[in-house]
Protein backbone atom coordinates (compact mmCIF):
# COMPACT_ATOMS: atom_id res chain seq x y z
CA UNK A 1 0.00 0.00 0.00
CA UNK A 2 2.47 2.76 -1.35
CA UNK A 3 -0.25 5.53 -0.42
CA UNK A 4 -0.59 4.82 2.90
CA UNK A 5 3.60 4.60 3.32
CA UNK A 6 3.70 7.65 1.48
CA UNK A 7 1.30 9.23 4.24
CA UNK A 8 3.47 7.84 7.25
CA UNK A 9 6.66 9.57 5.70
CA UNK A 10 5.54 12.75 4.68
CA UNK A 11 6.71 15.89 7.00
CA UNK A 12 5.48 19.05 7.42
CA UNK A 13 8.36 21.66 5.12
CA UNK A 14 8.56 25.14 7.70
CA UNK A 15 9.23 28.00 5.23
CA UNK A 16 11.18 30.86 7.03
CA UNK A 17 8.37 33.32 5.91
CA UNK A 18 6.18 31.17 8.10
CA UNK A 19 8.53 31.95 11.05
CA UNK A 20 8.65 35.72 10.63
CA UNK A 21 4.93 35.27 10.81
CA UNK A 22 4.58 33.12 13.90
CA UNK A 23 6.89 35.16 15.75
CA UNK A 24 5.43 38.22 14.83
CA UNK A 25 1.69 36.88 15.86
CA UNK A 26 3.27 35.34 19.18
CA UNK A 27 4.51 38.85 19.49
CA UNK A 28 1.45 40.71 19.24
CA UNK A 29 -0.30 38.07 21.00
CA UNK A 30 2.08 38.03 24.07
CA UNK A 31 1.22 42.21 24.36
CA UNK A 32 -2.52 43.08 24.14
CA UNK A 33 -2.38 46.61 24.42
CA UNK A 34 0.74 46.49 21.55
CA UNK A 35 -1.97 44.93 19.27
CA UNK A 36 -4.65 47.34 19.47
CA UNK A 37 -1.79 49.86 19.06
CA UNK A 38 -0.81 48.56 16.26
CA UNK A 39 -4.08 47.33 14.74
CA UNK A 40 -5.45 50.96 14.99
CA UNK A 41 -2.19 52.70 13.69
CA UNK A 42 -2.53 50.20 10.56
CA UNK A 43 -6.38 50.92 10.18
CA UNK A 44 -6.43 54.77 10.46
CA UNK A 45 -2.84 54.79 7.75
CA UNK A 46 -4.39 52.50 5.65
CA UNK A 47 -7.49 54.82 5.51
CA UNK A 48 -5.94 58.02 5.02
CA UNK A 49 -3.35 56.48 2.58
CA UNK A 50 -6.35 54.84 0.79
CA UNK A 51 -8.00 58.41 0.33
CA UNK A 52 -4.89 59.70 -0.61
CA UNK A 53 -4.75 57.36 -3.35
CA UNK A 54 -7.93 57.64 -4.48
CA UNK A 55 -8.40 61.17 -4.45
CA UNK A 56 -8.40 63.42 -8.01
CA UNK A 57 -8.56 67.10 -8.79
CA UNK A 58 -11.70 68.79 -8.56
CA UNK A 59 -12.14 70.46 -12.47
CA UNK A 60 -15.56 71.72 -12.08
CA UNK A 61 -16.81 71.31 -16.00
CA UNK A 62 -19.10 74.22 -17.13
CA UNK A 63 -21.14 74.42 -20.14
CA UNK A 64 -23.38 77.48 -19.29
CA UNK A 65 -23.42 81.01 -18.64
CA UNK A 66 -25.35 80.40 -15.33
CA UNK A 67 -22.92 77.86 -14.25
CA UNK A 68 -19.92 80.35 -15.10
CA UNK A 69 -21.56 82.96 -12.95
CA UNK A 70 -21.84 80.77 -10.29
CA UNK A 71 -18.53 78.79 -10.13
CA UNK A 72 -16.84 82.41 -10.25
CA UNK A 73 -19.10 83.72 -6.83
CA UNK A 74 -18.98 80.60 -4.85
CA UNK A 75 -16.08 81.88 -2.83
CA UNK A 76 -13.12 84.56 -2.58
CA UNK A 77 -10.42 82.26 -3.77
CA UNK A 78 -8.39 82.80 -7.14
CA UNK A 79 -10.57 80.84 -9.98
CA UNK A 80 -8.69 79.17 -13.00
CA UNK A 81 -10.97 78.33 -16.43
CA UNK A 82 -8.96 76.48 -19.03
CA UNK A 83 -10.49 76.51 -22.63
CA UNK A 84 -10.30 73.57 -24.83
CA UNK A 85 -11.78 71.22 -27.59
CA UNK A 86 -11.70 67.70 -27.63
CA UNK A 87 -10.21 67.38 -31.36
CA UNK A 88 -7.24 70.08 -30.30
CA UNK A 89 -4.36 67.93 -29.87
CA UNK A 90 -2.28 70.61 -28.29
CA UNK A 91 -5.31 71.25 -25.98
CA UNK A 92 -4.72 67.51 -25.22
CA UNK A 93 -0.95 67.68 -23.73
CA UNK A 94 -2.08 70.92 -22.07
CA UNK A 95 -4.78 69.00 -20.17
CA UNK A 96 -2.48 66.71 -18.71
CA UNK A 97 -0.46 69.81 -17.12
CA UNK A 98 -3.43 71.52 -16.20
CA UNK A 99 -5.06 68.25 -14.42
CA UNK A 100 -1.76 67.52 -12.48
CA UNK A 101 -1.82 71.82 -11.51
CA UNK A 102 -4.82 71.56 -10.56
CA UNK A 103 -4.09 68.05 -8.12
CA UNK A 104 -1.07 70.07 -6.66
CA UNK A 105 -3.34 73.91 -5.88
CA UNK A 106 -6.77 73.23 -5.63
CA UNK A 107 -9.53 70.76 -4.12
CA UNK A 108 -9.17 67.43 -3.99
CA UNK A 109 -12.03 64.95 -4.21
CA UNK A 110 -12.99 61.15 -3.87
CA UNK A 111 -16.06 59.38 -4.43
CA UNK A 112 -19.20 59.57 -6.95
CA UNK A 113 -20.61 62.17 -4.72
CA UNK A 114 -17.17 64.19 -4.98
CA UNK A 115 -16.43 64.46 -1.32
CA UNK A 116 -13.43 67.30 -0.77
CA UNK A 117 -10.65 65.80 1.15
CA UNK A 118 -8.31 68.63 0.91
CA UNK A 119 -8.91 72.09 -0.09
CA UNK A 120 -6.61 73.75 -1.95
CA UNK A 121 -5.92 78.11 -2.15
CA UNK A 122 -7.05 77.89 -6.30
CA UNK A 123 -10.38 76.57 -7.45
CA UNK A 124 -10.07 75.25 -11.04
CA UNK A 125 -12.63 74.43 -13.89
CA UNK A 126 -12.89 73.65 -18.07
CA UNK A 127 -15.08 74.67 -20.60
CA UNK A 128 -14.99 72.32 -24.06
CA UNK A 129 -15.38 74.92 -26.85
CA UNK A 130 -17.68 72.08 -28.86
CA UNK A 131 -20.02 71.48 -26.36
CA UNK A 132 -20.36 75.57 -24.94
CA UNK A 133 -19.58 77.43 -28.11
CA UNK A 134 -21.87 80.22 -26.96
CA UNK A 135 -20.34 80.73 -24.10
CA UNK A 136 -16.58 81.23 -25.80
CA UNK A 137 -17.73 83.50 -27.72
CA UNK A 138 -19.57 85.35 -25.00
CA UNK A 139 -16.24 85.59 -23.36
CA UNK A 140 -14.32 86.56 -26.74
CA UNK A 141 -12.46 83.12 -26.58
CA UNK A 142 -11.03 83.01 -30.06
CA UNK A 143 -7.62 80.44 -29.33
CA UNK A 144 -7.07 77.05 -27.68
CA UNK A 145 -6.04 76.29 -25.40
CA UNK A 146 -6.96 79.63 -23.13
CA UNK A 147 -6.77 80.15 -19.53
CA UNK A 148 -8.75 82.91 -17.93
CA UNK A 149 -8.33 83.80 -14.48
CA UNK A 150 -10.59 85.62 -12.00
CA UNK A 151 -10.76 86.94 -8.29
CA UNK A 152 -13.89 87.85 -6.83
CA UNK A 153 -14.66 91.82 -6.58
CA UNK A 154 -12.26 92.75 -9.27
CA UNK A 155 -13.05 90.38 -12.01
CA UNK A 156 -11.28 88.59 -15.45
CA UNK A 157 -7.22 89.69 -14.07
CA UNK A 158 -5.83 87.21 -16.32
CA UNK A 159 -5.91 86.17 -20.20
CA UNK A 160 -3.29 84.24 -21.72
CA UNK A 161 -3.42 81.81 -24.32
CA UNK A 162 -0.04 79.34 -24.73
CA UNK A 163 1.21 76.00 -26.10
CA UNK A 164 1.89 73.17 -23.78
CA UNK A 165 6.01 73.37 -23.91
CA UNK A 166 4.69 77.03 -21.85
CA UNK A 167 2.31 76.10 -19.59
CA UNK A 168 5.01 76.63 -16.79
CA UNK A 169 4.14 80.82 -17.84
CA UNK A 170 0.62 79.73 -16.70
CA UNK A 171 2.26 78.62 -13.24
CA UNK A 172 4.38 81.92 -12.70
CA UNK A 173 1.46 84.20 -13.50
CA UNK A 174 -0.81 81.93 -11.20
CA UNK A 175 1.90 82.24 -8.02
CA UNK A 176 2.49 85.58 -9.23
CA UNK A 177 -1.49 86.55 -8.60
CA UNK A 178 -1.72 84.83 -5.35
CA UNK A 179 1.51 86.88 -3.83
CA UNK A 180 -0.01 90.00 -5.69
CA UNK A 181 -3.25 89.49 -3.62
CA UNK A 182 -1.06 88.23 -0.02
CA UNK A 183 0.72 91.74 -0.11
CA UNK A 184 -2.29 93.73 -1.46
CA UNK A 185 -4.17 91.99 1.83
CA UNK A 186 -1.24 92.51 4.41
CA UNK A 187 -0.75 96.34 2.66
CA UNK A 188 -4.84 96.76 3.43
CA UNK A 189 -4.52 95.52 7.07
CA UNK A 190 -1.39 98.32 7.34
CA UNK A 191 -3.81 100.74 6.05
CA UNK A 192 -6.39 100.14 8.43
CA UNK A 193 -4.06 100.20 11.41
CA UNK A 194 -2.34 103.40 10.37
CA UNK A 195 -5.74 104.97 9.95
CA UNK A 196 -6.89 103.45 13.39
CA UNK A 197 -3.65 105.06 14.99
CA UNK A 198 -4.47 108.50 13.41
CA UNK A 199 -8.12 108.62 14.73
CA UNK A 200 -6.91 107.88 18.01
CA UNK A 201 -4.13 110.00 17.83
CA UNK A 202 -7.17 112.61 16.80
CA UNK A 203 -9.41 111.90 19.42
CA UNK A 204 -6.61 111.96 22.23
CA UNK A 205 -5.94 115.31 21.45
CA UNK A 206 -9.26 116.39 21.33
CA UNK A 207 -9.93 115.01 24.26
CA UNK A 208 -6.79 116.65 25.49
CA UNK A 209 -7.77 120.22 24.01
CA UNK A 210 -11.33 119.95 25.54
CA UNK A 211 -9.62 118.95 29.15
CA UNK A 212 -7.81 121.68 28.86
CA UNK A 213 -11.29 123.82 27.99
CA UNK A 214 -12.59 122.61 30.69
CA UNK A 215 -9.91 123.83 33.02
CA UNK A 216 -9.57 127.17 31.46
CA UNK A 217 -13.59 127.93 31.41
CA UNK A 218 -13.87 126.63 35.18
CA UNK A 219 -11.07 129.47 35.79
CA UNK A 220 -12.79 132.34 34.07
CA UNK A 221 -15.58 130.99 35.90
CA UNK A 222 -14.30 131.25 39.06
CA UNK A 223 -12.89 134.77 38.14
CA UNK A 224 -16.66 135.65 36.65
CA UNK A 225 -18.13 134.95 40.17
CA UNK A 226 -15.43 136.52 42.45
CA UNK A 227 -15.63 139.80 40.48
CA UNK A 228 -19.54 139.52 41.08
CA UNK A 229 -19.02 139.06 44.54
CA UNK A 230 -16.70 141.69 44.90
CA UNK A 231 -19.23 143.75 42.96
CA UNK A 232 -22.03 143.52 46.04
CA UNK A 233 -19.69 144.29 48.46
CA UNK A 234 -18.92 147.70 47.49
CA UNK A 235 -20.72 149.96 49.56
CA UNK A 236 -23.68 152.12 48.63
CA UNK A 237 -23.22 155.59 48.46
CA UNK A 238 -25.34 157.24 51.52
CA UNK A 239 -28.29 159.27 49.38
CA UNK A 240 -28.33 163.38 50.84
CA UNK A 241 -31.84 162.98 50.96
CA UNK A 242 -32.96 162.33 54.41
CA UNK A 243 -36.32 160.76 53.39
CA UNK A 244 -36.86 157.52 51.49
CA UNK A 245 -39.94 157.03 49.43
Amino acid sequence: YPCHAFSSCSSTVTRPSDVRISSRQQLLSSSPRMNVAISTKLVLSGKATDEEDRSRPNVVVLKTHEEYVNFLDLDDRLCVVKFYATWCKSCQKFGVKYRHLAFEEGDRIVGMEGTVVHSGEVRFAEVEYSASAKLCKLLKVKKLPTVHMYRKGKGKIVDMTCKPSLFHLVVDEMHRVLDDSDIAESSDVTELEAETEQVGAHSNATSASFDRAMVDGSILADEIVASLGKEKEVPKKESWFPFLF
